[in-house]
């Protein structure tokens, strides 16, 4: 009678345990492309029991009879929360989480780092925002949009260059600009212009552009500048004045065709141009009494201005007098040692400016 007891005890202990866990099994993979998804977290809600998907995205989990809630979830994915139910087979596909994507920063290449667990400044760009400004060069884009930045627009020749500093100058005579880093390959962005150059024209140089104005703001994916010695040590001493890392964007599978077109128009207008007296002429009053030179050639009188150092201010205007003007000092101009009355232009320095136009095209 003891024995058939005790056998029937354990029958029903069995029973009871028999009814209260069963094993659910699955697979689970990516939304984007459908590769299987190994290491993440599977757990039943409420509880400490789980498990993780092995490398082919496999899972089993032992749960309660009346099923409970699975908790799916990984790093940079959208967790999910899925009801059991009586079901013994659940395949999940989890999505790109993109505001757990945004905190995480590029610090070097091919590395990212969580935008907590780093211990020095390392500021992303809203790249929409560069995207849409349509500044020709990305360098100008950068205007306000990143903390402790100095940026030199351009002079207004279209593919001019513009210098950017990072908290300020750190040397007198050397480069003081960031170095770029794009897709991993360094860029120095000094201008084109020679040594020679920069000796010849004046003490000053054509300007040629530089490297960064080559880089087209739509095919940015991501931007990230990193400040500071502790944040570019991985670039020594070329990325002492910072470093402004770039990755571009890349080829997504997706349904059919893609196609990304871009499409803007920038007008512009000269503003606050100095306003320029029409009383006197250029020469310098103060060479002759007159602020001409006097001198007679075929019976006739002529009279030219003088010029010196400074001859920015010359004799009144004065439509009675006739002045020879030396526009041109080909003898085989036409214009050569032409005599006009000394009046002030009729169009003004401002006529010389229009209406700039620039179209910008990009087609992915």
């Amino acid at each position: 009678m003891r024995k058939l007891l005790l056998f029937m005890s354990f029958f029903l202990v069995s029973f009871i345990t028999w009814g209260q866990d069963r094993t659910v099994s699955g697979k689970v993979t990516s939304l984007d492309d459908g590769a299987t998804l190994p290491g993440v977290n599977v757990i039943l809600k409420g509880t400490s029991n789980g498990t993780v998907t092995d490398i082919d995205g496999n899972y089993k989990l032992n749960v309660p009879s009346d099923g409970g809630t699975l908790i799916f979830s990984f790093v940079g994915l959208e967790t999910q929360e899925v009801a059991v139910g009586s079901r013994s087979a659940i395949d999940v596909q989890m999505a790109a989480d993109v505001k757990q994507l945004s905190e995480v920063v590029v610090t070097a290449l091919g590395v990212s780092r969580d935008k907590k667990a780093i211990g020095y400044s390392a500021q992303t760009v809203n790249t929409d925002a560069v995207a849409e400004s349509a500044e020709p060069n990305v360098v100008n884009a950068l205007q306000g949009q990143v903390a402790g930045v100095q940026i030199q627009g351009t002079s207004g020749a279209l593919g001019g260059s513009s210098r950017i500093t990072i908290r300020g100058s750190n040397s007198f005579l050397g480069e003081n600009q960031p170095l770029f880093v794009v897709d991993g390959m360094p860029i120095n962005n000094d201008n084109y212009a020679s040594s020679s150059q920069l000796r010849g024209f004046g003490s000053g140089s054509y300007d040629y552009g530089n490297a960064a104005a080559d880089i087209n703001p739509q095919d940015i994916a991501s931007m990230t500048v990193l400040k500071g010695a502790a944040a570019t040590a991985l670039y020594g001493t070329r990325g002492s004045n910072g470093v402004i890392l770039i990755t571009t964007k890349s080829g997504a599978k997706s349904k059919g065709l893609g196609v990304d077109f871009n499409s803007s128009v920038t007008f512009e207008k000269a503003q606050n141009l100095i306003e320029h007296q029409q009383i006197y002429g250029g020469g310098a009053t103060l060479s002759t009494p007159s602020g001409f030179n006097e001198f007679t050639q075929d019976g006739t009188t002529y009279y030219a201005p003088v010029y010196s150092k400074d001859g920015a201010w010359g004799p009144k205007y004065d439509p009675n007098m006739m002045i020879r003007h030396w526009d041109s000092w080909d003898p085989n101009a036409d214009n050569y040692k032409e005599t006009r009355p000394w009046t002030a232009p009729a169009n003004d320095y401002s006529e010389f400016f229009e209406t700039g136009v620039t179209l910008q095209n990009s087609v992915a």
